[in-house]
């Protein structure tokens, strides 16, 4: 239990919309298994099939989730607890509607889940920029804080045995 103190208040959001990205991806398996289980003259490995455009869409949208999941993760993990949680749900409802909207009938309909989900993912960057630079700043002014101390410490220490000195005399 001593390493969950070390997390910042609230990262249990973060936890959490971690773990209901991966619900995302296992709806999406689920969505691609069920669809290509209706294609009787596919075989595996391949993935698409000339003839069934519905197969091929499920299985893009997938492979476009997945294609930029990483850099979901890296930035929700990393940005912080509460915006970063709350606009990474914003990114799996976008996802989810970018599903929906792929595998319409109407093409048009995908670009409306990924504009809700770059809401989300910029967000995310910016939190993650945000957090980058205050820790950079925090070690620098603190470095510098430090590194002032320790010369005042020094030449305190150099002038103790000469003011000392002339004491003495």
């Amino acid at each position: 239990m001593a390493i969950v103190s070390k997390f910042p208040q609230g990262y249990g959001y973060v936890v959490l919309t971690g773990v209901g990205s991966a619900i995302l991806l296992q709806w999406m398996v689920s969505r691609v298994f069920n669809t290509r289980r209706k294609v009787k003259d596919i075989e595996y490995p391949s993935l698409y099939h000339p003839g069934q455009e519905k197969l091929n869409c499920v299985v893009r949208a997938h492979q476009n989730i997945l294609e930029g999941y990483p850099v979901f993760l890296m930035v929700l993990f990393v940005g912080g607890p509460k915006i970063c949680a709350s606009a990474g749900c914003v990114w799996i409802v976008g996802q989810v509607a970018y599903v929906y909207g792929y595998c319409s009938d109407d093409k048009t309909n995908r670009r409306y889940g990924k504009r809700i989900g770059y809401l989300g993912l910029l967000t995310m960057f910016g939190c993650t920029i945000e957090f980058g630079v205050r820790e950079l700043m925090h070690k620098r002014l603190f470095h510098t804080a430090v590194g002032v101390k320790n010369v005042m410490t020094t030449k305190a220490k150099g002038l103790l045995p000469s003011v000392l000195k002339k004491q003495d005399r």
